[in-house]
């Protein structure tokens, strides 16, 4: 899987795709600006024919350039960010109009937030996980869910289930407001 972050066009991508042909690419992500939604049409006509998917999604910031997306069927996999499109209210609405279309939603980013919401989701197969901790840092969370061998376990408790980590304090005290 390539994530271009919006850094590519259509004649670069084409061109990467045919170059990377031998390396089994599973799909390319948002290589074009979210509001090209030609370019991502001509590519997924293009590139799904090599047997590699496109997503997008990452940087639309409402339900309404998601259908879109839907609607000029341009990615295979639509992947909102769900704290940039408005919360899990608007990743529900999100899934009901892929969920129309039989088109898959994987989430952008991970942590408890995007686990809920494909655990909640009958259109999102897997959830992405980055693991932020690799290098030994302490977590921003605690009680945070974490994957264990592709598999995770959400709280039961109100709300997401885990608080900020009282050990990362800057130690800066907050200042009352009269």
């Amino acid at each position: 899987m390539l994530d271009c972050y919006m850094s590519w066009d259509e004649e670069y991508t084409i061109l990467m795709a045919h170059k990377l042909k031998d390396y089994a690419i599973r799909w390319i992500e948002e290589p074009l600006m979210p509001e090209f939604y030609d370019g991502y049409r001509r590519l997924k006509d293009i590139l799904n024919p090599m047997g590699i998917l496109v997503t997008g999604g990452e940087h639309e910031f409402t339900h309404y350039g998601f259908r879109e997306l839907i609607e000029k069927n341009c990615v295979n996999i639509l992947q909102p960010d769900i704290g940039r499109t408005g919360g899990i209210t608007a990743f529900k609405k999100i899934c009901a109009m892929a969920s129309a279309y039989n088109i898959p939603v994987i989430p952008h980013g991970s942590g408890c937030v995007p686990y809920h919401a494909v655990i909640s989701s009958t259109v999102s197969p897997i959830a992405e996980y980055i693991d932020v901790y690799a290098d030994g840092g302490s977590p921003h969370f605690i009680h945070e869910p974490i994957p264990i061998n592709g598999f995770v376990e959400v709280a039961d408790t109100p709300g997401f289930g885990y608080e900020l980590n009282p050990e990362l304090s800057t130690g800066v005290k907050p200042v009352p407001i009269w």
